[in-house]
C-alpha cells in the first residue's frame, strides 16, 4: 500500500473481554473499537477498511494531504515533492493519502487505558459523528448480538458498513447510517446503567428514536 505506516505483529496477550482458557472467546467489541477510533482519529482519518483478522485489527484509512503533511516532517516532505511533481507535469495535486495500520490485542489495552486517563468528563455523551463513537457504534450492535462475530467495518461520512460472521458461520453485511448504530451504544448504556443502578442522564442528546432493527437468522440450537 502506498504512503503506509509500518504494521506491528501480534503477540499472544489476549483481547479486552476474553474469556478464560477453554472456554468461547467473545471480544468486547464497543470498548475495542472505541479505542481503535479514538487512536485513528489522532491520525485524522476520515474514512477506513477495517479488518479483524485472528485478533488484529487491520486498518486502511484515508487522510487530507493537509493532515497528512502535519503527521510527520517524512510526510510533509513527500506532500511537498508530490505537490512540485504536479505543478512540473500540470497534473492535479493529491488531496488524499491512504495509510495503512494495525492493532494488537497489547495496542488495544494500551489505548483503552490512554482514552480512560483522557476522558475526564465521564457525563459528557459523545458525538455521534466521531469516528470513534461509530465504531463504537458498530461495536455496541454486535455486543448485542453475542452469536455473531465482527470481520470487518467500512465508514465513508455518513455510511457505515458491518461485516459479520453469523452463528452458522456466514458472512453477512448490514449498511446503515450512522444514527442506526449510535442507537445500539444508546441500547446497551441504558442496559449497563439499569443493572448498575446508575441514575440515567437527561441530556437529550440519549433521546433518539430507536430504528426498527433488521432480523437476523436464529442461530440453530439454542
Amino acid at each position: 500500500m502506498k504512503n503506509s505506516d509500518k504494521h506491528e505483529k501480534l503477540n499472544d496477550t489476549p483481547a479486552i473481554g476474553a474469556t478464560a482458557p477453554g472456554k468461547p472467546q467473545k471480544a468486547l467489541y464497543a470498548r475495542e473499537l472505541r479505542a481503535v477510533g479514538q487512536a485513528l482519529e489522532s491520525r485524522h482519518v476520515y474514512s477506513l477498511d477495517l479488518e479483524l483478522e485472528g485478533g488484529l485489527y487491520v486498518v486502511r484509512g484515508k487522510v487530507t494531504a493537509a493532515r497528512y503533511a502535519e503527521s510527520s516532517f517524512s510526510a510533509f516532505i513527500q506532500d511537498l515533492i508530490s505537490g512540485a511533481g504536479s505543478v512540473l507535469t500540470a497534473s492535479p495535486r493529491r488531496s488524499m493519502y491512504e495509510i495503512g495500520l494495525s492493532y494488537n490485542p497489547r495496542d488495544i489495552e494500551d489505548l483503552d487505558s490512554k482514552g480512560r486517563s483522557q476522558r475526564r468528563d465521564a457525563n459528557q455523551n459523545p458525538d455521534p459523528f466521531s469516528l470513534a463513537q461509530k465504531l463504537r457504534g458498530v461495536g455496541s450492535f454486535l455486543d448485542y448480538r453475542p452469536e455473531m462475530a465482527l470481520a470487518g467495518v467500512s465508514v465513508e461520512d455518513r455510511w457505515v458498513t458491518v461485516r459479520y460472521i453469523t452463528g452458522e458461520g456466514r458472512i453477512e453485511e448490514a449498511k446503515q447510517d450512522v444514527t442506526y448504530f449510535y442507537n445500539y451504544w444508546v441500547k446497551m448504556y441504558l442496559r449497563r446503567s439499569q443493572r448498575s443502578g446508575e441514575a440515567l442522564s437527561d441530556d437529550p442528546t440519549l433521546h433518539v428514536t430507536w430504528e426498527r432493527p433488521r432480523k437476523f437468522p436464529a442461530r440453530s440450537g439454542r
